[in-house]
C-alpha cells in the first residue's frame, strides 16, 4: 500500500527533476545567445568598477597621510602615482565597456 507521504515525495522528486532539466536546457540556450555576451560584459564592467573604487579609496587614504608640508615618504609617493595611473587605466577600460 502506498501512503500519501510516499506519493508526495515521488511527485516532488519527479517535478524537481523536470524543473531541473528545464533549467539546464534554458541555461544552455541562453549561453548560446548574445544575451550571454551581454551578461558577461556586465560582470566584467562591475568587476572593473569595483577595482577602480578600491583604488580610489586607497588613493584617498594616502592623501590623508600627507604630512604637514603636504608630502609623503618615497614609497607612499610611488604608491600614489601608481594608483593614479591605475585609476586612469581602469576608467579607459570601463569607458570601452560602456560604463
Amino acid at each position: 500500500m502506498t501512503t500519501y507521504s510516499s506519493i508526495t515525495t515521488y511527485m516532488y522528486y519527479k517535478h524537481a527533476k523536470v524543473i531541473n532539466m528545464d533549467v539546464k536546457e534554458t541555461l544552455t540556450g541562453v549561453l548560446q545567445t548574445n544575451a550571454a555576451v551581454e551578461i558577461m560584459n556586465e560582470i566584467v564592467l562591475h568587476a572593473l568598477q569595483s577595482s577602480r573604487d578600491t583604488c580610489v579609496e586607497m588613493r584617498e587614504l594616502l592623501e590623508a597621510k600627507r604630512d604637514r608640508k603636504g608630502q609623503w615618504s618615497g614609497p607612499e609617493a610611488e604608491d600614489w602615482a601608481s594608483l593614479v595611473q591605475d585609476i586612469a587605466a581602469l576608467n579607459r577600460v570601463i569607458d570601452y565597456y560602456g560604463g
